[in-house]
């Protein structure tokens, strides 16, 4: 089941999802202040997957 998640900050989940898709993972604390500068972001999970 997909699940959308409105704002989730979780900085382990962006970089799987950034380096997915062939951008590279970021360090934890450049990533970190990224979605601490976000207003506002989507999710979406399958189970606890994020996949978007």
């Amino acid at each position: 089941m997909l699940n959308i998640k409105e704002n989730c900050k979780n900085v382990d989940d962006f970089n799987l999802l950034y380096d997915s898709v062939g951008w590279g993972a970021n360090p934890k604390e450049i990533s970190k202040k990224a979605l601490e500068n976000t207003f506002y972001s989507v999710s979406i999970y399958e189970d606890e997957n994020i996949v978007g």
